[in-house]
């Protein structure tokens, strides 16, 4: 396929694909309006003046389940936060356009070479379940091994620019006579040199038509009056998100991937990567524990001098698989450890989802289904015959600094009962918490049962598999808040009233 039939296969793919609805400075791509500015994304000089608008950041913050302390390592919840880039709807759709491209490029790139299996992230074909099964199912046929699991530091935010554009040049030279063409350069420069604005200094922004009233030209008027703050030109990293950030982590590693490949090579070992996340397996029975070591050691300067990161010291370890006794041991000590790679858990004889991601389905699942309890009972107010009654007791008994925003809540709430419409997050709940069978792309369930059926395939010369136990506690766990659910959907207060 050349590139001209690259771009014809992208553009039909990204006119399929589902616009998202978010506010912005521009409003949500119709399909007219989709399909005008692919058309228009095939001249080169459009590209180029094409006018990107500032990224819009905002933090999300969530509970973490994991180690609170290094020095004394114990587990336990503890904050984090997240920093989310969200582009504006025209830049979503040129990144989509551009991303697919490099991503059918750098596939056609690495065939045939020593990484092409390395890389298992946003790759047709390849997913986070087959690239642990691949781990899972080596170390079992092996037996006896090595295991070095690696972390990146802050990934994204630490990408540097020009490694980023020698190798997007490397992967794209075949297409276009060795140098970056223009249009491309200016997607590159789009997505390394981009500004942003703080989502908290748009609040004062009135919102029309799925986008921020008076767009650019209100945006441009309150920097120049200092009201508000677009940050200056990125310098160091790319935000992570945008639908071409995913390709161009793969690009980045192009060299360390090689690398690593050629150490490990002498001693049959396998590498499989999931963008900032990898692990390294080593036969013990090929490498002593000064070699694996030494390995280590060397995968940690390749990682400075190559692609100029760090690997995680927190996340990092090296660990030793033991077949007979079905264990997996920290380093060369007694201290048993699961085996943690892209979301499951290898015990030494099974394969499980990481705890953690038990946690966190347990607790989004209550947090959710408390919520939609709430907007059952604040919904029987809103449609009971004596509302400003019942809405001026159920104030009463929420803390003062709440109720201004409870109210204005009812009264929403009121309002959408009144034209009829749909109880909110009902059948987003419902979907991913409640239903106790898969629905495919959608819920937990669907994920745990393909997770399940894959892991369970048998391992080619072998006539033995591990255990595998990823569907049965997600049941379990919608099985709860069912029961959550159904202690108290009948026992409303103003149900009726």
């Amino acid at each position: 396929m050349n590139y001209t039939e690259m771009k014809l296969q992208v553009r039909n793919d990204c006119l399929k694909s589902k616009a998202k609805n978010y506010i912005h400075f521009d409003k949500p791509l119709t399909a007219a309006a989709k399909k005008k500015l692919l058309r228009k994304l095939d001249s080169d000089t459009y590209v180029r003046t094409f006018r990107h608008l500032p990224f819009i950041t905002f933090n999300i913050n969530f509970k973490k389940y994991g180690y609170l302390d290094k020095v004394n390592p114990k587990k336990g919840l503890h904050n984090k936060s997240r920093m989310i880039s969200l582009a504006s709807h025209h830049d979503a759709l040129l990144f989509s356009y551009y991303g697919r491209i490099l991503s059918m490029c750098y596939q056609k790139y690495v065939t045939n070479t020593d990484i092409d299996k390395i890389a298992v992230a946003y790759r047709p074909g390849k997913s986070n379940v087959t690239g642990a099964k691949e781990v899972f199912d080596y170390l079992w046929r092996t037996g006896d091994s090595w295991i070095i699991k690696g972390d990146f530091s802050s990934f994204f935010d630490n990408l540097n620019h020009q490694i980023l554009f020698k190798n997007t040049k490397q992967i794209l030279k075949t297409y276009c006579n060795g140098k970056i063409p223009k249009d491309w350069q200016a997607v590159l420069n789009a997505v390394t040199k981009y500004r942003s604005i703080s989502k908290g200094d748009l609040k004062s922004l009135q919102v029309s038509e799925g986008r921020y009233k008076g767009g650019m030209g209100v945006i441009s008027e309150l920097s120049r009056a200092n009201q508000l703050k677009v940050s200056g030109p990125n310098k160091k990293g790319i935000p992570q998100g945008t639908s071409i950030s995913s390709v161009l982590a793969n690009v980045y590693m192009l060299e360390f991937d090689g690398c690593v490949e050629e150490l490990i090579k002498p001693y049959g070992g396998l590498y499989r990567r999931y963008s900032d996340d990898f692990a390294i397996i080593l036969p013990a029975a090929d490498c002593s524990e000064e070699n694996i070591r030494n390995i280590q050691d060397k995968v940690k300067a390749v990682c400075r001098s190559k692609v100029l990161l760090e690997i995680e010291s927190s996340k990092s370890k090296l660990l030793r698989y033991n077949r007979a006794q079905g264990a997996i041991y920290f380093e060369n000590t007694h201290k048993r450890f699961n085996f943690d790679f892209l979301g499951f858990s290898f015990t030494g004889r099974k394969v499980i989802l990481r705890p953690r991601t038990i946690y966190k389905f347990r607790y989004k699942g209550r947090h959710a289904v408390y919520l939609l309890k709430r907007n059952m009972n604040e919904r029987d107010i809103a449609l009971s015959t004596q509302y400003e009654i019942h809405k001026k007791e159920y104030l009463a008994h929420r803390a003062p600094s709440k109720q201004n925003q409870v109210a204005k809540r009812l009264d929403s709430v009121r309002r959408d009962a009144q034209r009829g419409y749909a109880l909110r997050s009902r059948k987003k709940v419902t979907v991913m918490y409640l239903v106790n069978k898969p629905l495919f792309h959608q819920n937990m369930r669907s994920y745990a049962k393909m997770a399940q059926q894959k892991m369970s395939v048998k391992i080619e010369g072998t006539d033995s598999l591990y255990q595998v136990k990823i569907e049965k506690p997600i049941v379990k766990q919608i099985g709860y808040f069912q029961r959550l659910f159904g202690e108290t959907r009948y026992k409303r207060p103003y149900r009726g009233l």
